[in-house]
């Protein structure tokens, strides 16, 4: 949007304006009272600042600059830098007064997003720095105790096995700031090739066991074999393991479900992770995706609120969809669609 330019006379009439002006406008104002003319585009809000401005460097013949929305003519107001400035002649007297505005609003929009952008490392910050130092106290404590003479060896390896679970939390919690940084500037690299996910699945299936066998939770598959599609192997298998660690966080230790089967119809892979655990009340069940957002059972589960929200950037990457049902109580189950061909979906 070009620069709105234009003088002012000593009488506050209009001597000249560019073609800005009417394009933006479609006001005549060329010798018509300057602030008169510019009130009817002001907004309500900005009419008492421009007005007080305008004179108090039309009288004390100074320069001023202020912020103000100006509308359009097709009624929309933008928000423009407006500054005025004396032109001097050689004898000192001041004949016009210059008058420049100019469209500030990516200006302004991509300040806000900086302000936003700065906003959401405060609060992770925040967040990361609360929820670490429980476990870290925890693991310091553990260690300290595991070097006193007073207690024998297996106190010491209880302590030492505290402090090991503790460190895995917060190597936990580092990793989810990491991956959320990289969902929030899209830099998750993307591999794509041709992979057998039913095989994907089945692999980090094996690998879950060992997890869901320690803690005496057991394990339901309905894989069908033999689904073929276009996709990041690496990042199907992290989604699969951030839907399974959900659901041993909140499943209750309760069996866990995991289906994968294709839709012929739609040419489609469809992932389902269910738990029995306590359920997502039906308000929640978007939020949950978002950052921060997270559940808590007995307050003893350490986590930054970012897992779900870093899952749903990694699904979307695969051009798939992520959702929940759930019900309070009864568990959830989070289905993820993914088309078996992303490249061609890309081009489409």
């Amino acid at each position: 949007m070009p620069d709105i330019i234009g003088l002012v006379g000593t009488d506050e009439k209009v001597a000249y304006v560019n073609k800005a002006w009417y394009e933006f406008s479609r006001l005549e104002i060329h010798n018509h009272n300057f602030i008169v003319k510019i009130k009817n585009l002001l907004h309500p809000g900005c009419e008492d600042p421009f007005s007080k401005g305008f004179y108090h460097a039309y009288e004390n013949k100074c320069s001023i600059t202020l912020n103000a929305k100006l509308k359009k003519s097709d009624g929309v107001f933008h928000w423009h830098r407006c500054c005025f400035a004396p032109i001097i002649d050689q004898t000192d007297n001041i004949p016009f007064w210059i008058f420049h505005f100019s469209n500030i609003d990516l200006e302004l929009s991509e300040r806000e997003a900086l302000l936003e952008l700065n906003q959401g490392y405060q609060n992770l910050l925040g967040v990361a720095a609360h929820e670490i130092r429980s476990p870290l106290t925890t693991a310091l404590l553990a260690l300290e105790l595991a070097g006193s003479e007073k207690d024998g060896k297996s106190a010491q390896i209880k302590r030492l096995e505290i402090a090991k679970k503790s460190m895995t939390e917060i190597a936990t919690l580092i990793e989810e700031m990491v991956d959320s940084t990289k969902a929030e500037h899209d830099q998750f690299e993307v591999v794509i090739k041709e992979c057998n996910l039913s095989e994907v699945i089945t692999k980090v299936l094996e690998d879950e066991k060992i997890i869901l066998n320690k803690r005496q939770i057991s394990l339901v598959q309905n894989i069908e074999q033999n689904i073929i599609g276009l996709w990041d192997e690496f990042r199907m298998s992290q989604i699969l393991r951030n839907l399974v660690s959900n659901a041993v966080k909140y499943g209750e230790n309760r069996p866990i479900e995991v289906t994968l089967k294709k839709e012929e119809d739609a040419n489609i892979a469809h992932l389902i992770v269910k738990d029995r655990g306590i359920g997502i009340g039906k308000e929640a069940q978007t939020e949950i995706f978002n950052k921060f957002i997270r559940k808590t059972i007995n307050n003893c589960h350490k986590s930054l609120g970012l897992g779900l929200y870093i899952t749903k950037c990694l699904v979307e990457g695969q051009r798939g969809k992520i959702w929940v049902e759930s019900t309070p109580g009864k568990g959830s189950s989070f289905h993820c669609r993914f088309p078996l061909d992303i490249k061609r979906e890309k081009d489409d």
